[in-house]
């Protein structure tokens, strides 16, 4: 495989033959960082702009080296820079790395889904990136939906696709293919993994040339690809350059997939389907159930699944929401913070903070009030009356990014920042009380990790302040103090910390057990090992629901535990990650990814 520092290709539309045809240029991997990559990328776009009949451009990849907000900016001001309109789809760097977990696309860029049509073929250019899952690779519910519609709109049975991952590697490939059974493809990726059939695709090229850039001329000719590969160095020496031929191949060979069928081994009680991303657990009070999807919808259902409102709140919601005294409190993230009548719906009070958010929570306040703290990126801590949404203090605690979660117990807010800094202030001004770096504490971190196994967790039981670091080890500090008590490394401990009937510890590893741990003698309890085929999924959530241990897999399947019992699984609704489980009165909601709701029967047993 030839690699180069940046690549343009360029797709004549139309035949070979056609003097009037237009072009579509993709670059892939610019991964800008550095001078020489931002320069590199400087040199393609100079060569676009030279040529005529450019209809749109693609940027295909890492847009950013190290996913750096001012990298993306970078960029943005280079790719301003081309004559034809510009289509950008991330990569991993860029929805793994950032603080946005990709936001930044969506924000600089729009949307990162778009068809371009032509009489001969049509150009698909998809994510299949879920940043909050950073192991899989699907194509979300709003994806397919759109899909659905734009292939309807075709007019020819050719399509040229885009993605950073091939699509055939995509837990729910068979829902693509199954749309476009009679259409032939060629794809374009940028990473190269291990596909589930043969149909042709070229990798993209990474930054590994020195001083130099290439690009490729792509044309078509019925059911043949013609690939003219040309680097910069050779331009100037005037090379002939090399052409690979390839072909169009058809979808039908994916006709043996098998797509994922909804199993349950107890009763569905009711199940709603909004066909909207969801990435953070639904709230339920007074049997209400509320969820924010990605897209800023926010809904409320009835314990029996009825929608008894729904609000557009025209931005994306990737932060928890939380309630409290009839207001249900959602952070956008681009940085607003909105209450909504619990009951009815519509906005009590909006306020922009300006900075993007990674995390809020209600505090007590003096004379029997209530606050909004809200965490920023850029190290700022921010506390609003409740009912206002006036300000009562700010802080700027960090020069650091604030991690979610931002835990509040008696009066005092337990957070970290993005160094492993891990703080403690007072609600009612801002002050710091107390603060433990990560050398001090013990605790590792590394907020550059390309994994959603393992990651800060903060909880608080009584006066212990447990935390999960980035490496999976757990520790206990005294809240009041801020001293560490104790520490139990080398767990593989995953993302959360469940509590038991008796103040137990209940946490689920990347080594596929689950170990219960005493607050009490300090030492594991019991370790429970999950059935092999587990061990290639991660574990999204853990709850105890009665007697039954409730866990859930970034592959949709759910699985109980009953005490005494080896695990079982009891429902799969698709492959789509599960986002959370939540007690029901005795029963078990399922959230998906895909903004699948569903109520399973779990307190009068199996069917």
């Amino acid at each position: 495989m030839f690699k180069f520092s940046i690549f343009c290709l360029l797709i004549i539309v139309g035949s070979i033959c056609s003097a009037q045809s237009n072009y579509t240029a993709l670059i892939t991997e610019p991964q800008i960082g550095t001078k020489e990559a931002a320069d590199n990328l400087i040199k393609v776009i100079n060569d676009i702009n030279k040529r005529k009949n450019i209809a749109q451009v693609i940027v295909l990849g890492n847009i950013t080296a190290n996913g750096k907000f001012d990298e993306f900016i970078w960029a943005q001001e280079i790719l301003d820079g081309l004559n034809a309109p510009y289509f950008v789809i991330g990569g991993e760097k860029d929805y793994l790395l950032s603080e946005g977990k990709g936001s930044e696309i969506s924000s600089l860029w729009g949307d990162n889904k778009k068809i371009f049509y032509d009489k001969n073929f049509n150009l698909f250019c998809l994510n299949t990136i879920l940043p909050e899952y950073s192991s899989d690779n699907h194509i979300n519910a709003e994806t397919l939906s759109w899909l659905k519609d734009a292939i309807a709109k075709t007019n020819s049975k050719r399509i040229i696709s885009f993605s950073y991952y091939p699509l055939s590697i995509a837990d729910n490939s068979s829902k693509f293919f199954e749309m476009t059974l009679d259409y032939k493809l060629f794809s374009f990726v940028s990473k190269e993994e291990k596909q589930k059939s043969e149909i042709p695709t070229l990798e993209g090229f990474y930054l590994n040339r020195k001083n130099d850039w290439g690009y490729f001329l792509i044309y078509t000719k019925k059911d043949s690809v013609f690939i003219k590969k040309i680097l910069g160095e050779e331009v100037k020496k005037k090379t002939k350059p090399e052409i690979i031929k390839s072909k169009f191949a058809p979808i039908t060979l994916f006709k043996s997939i098998k797509p994922v069928k909804t199993f349950s081994s107890v009763d569905v009680i009711w199940s709603a389907n909004f066909e909207k991303n969801i990435i953070s657990s639904p709230v339920i009070n007074d049997d209400k159930i509320f969820a924010a999807f990605k897209d800023g919808t926010i809904i409320c259902l009835s314990s029996k699944g009825n929608e008894k409102w729904k609000y557009d709140s025209h931005g994306k919601s990737q932060n928890s929401i939380t309630t409290s005294e009839n207001l249900l409190i959602v952070s956008s993230n681009d940085g607003d913070i909105s209450t909504l009548n619990l009951n009815t719906g519509p906005p009590v009070q909006i306020i922009g903070i300006g900075e993007k958010l990674d995390g809020i929570t209600v505090v007590d306040l003096e004379e029997n009030s209530k606050g909004i703290v809200a965490g920023t990126i850029n190290g700022n801590l921010y506390c609003y009356n409740l009912s206002t949404l006036e300000q009562v203090w700010t802080n700027q605690i960090s020069n650091e990014a604030i991690r979610a979660p931002i835990v509040y117990s008696k009066n005092k807010i337990f957070f970290k920042d993005k160094e492993g800094t891990l703080y403690c202030i007072s609600a009612n001004n801002g002050l710091l009380i107390w603060e433990i770096t990560s050398s001090k504490g013990g605790w590792k971190n590394n907020p550059s990790k390309l994994n959603i196994n393992k990651g800060t967790t903060l909880s608080v039981v009584g006066n212990n302040l447990f935390l999960i670091d980035d490496f999976g080890n757990l520790f206990c500090i005294d809240a009041l103090l801020g001293t560490v008590d104790w520490n139990i490394k080398n767990i593989d401990a995953n993302r959360m910390i469940r509590m038991d009937s008796k103040n137990n510890l209940i946490i689920p590893t990347t080594k596929n057990k689950i170990i219960s741990i005493s607050n009490k003698s300090r030492k594991i309890l019991s370790e429970i090992e999950l059935p092999p085929d587990r061990k290639s999924t991660v574990i999204t959530d853990l709850q105890n629901i009665g007697n039954n241990l409730m866990i859930s897999f970034d592959d949709g399947w759910v699985y109980r535990i009953k005490p005494k019992q080896n695990p079982e699984k009891i429902f799969r609704g698709g492959s789509a990650p599960v986002v959370s489980l939540n007690d029901i009165n005795g029963d078990c909601l399922v959230t998906d990814y895909d903004g699948n709701f569903t109520l399973l029967k779990i307190s009068s047993g199996n069917k």
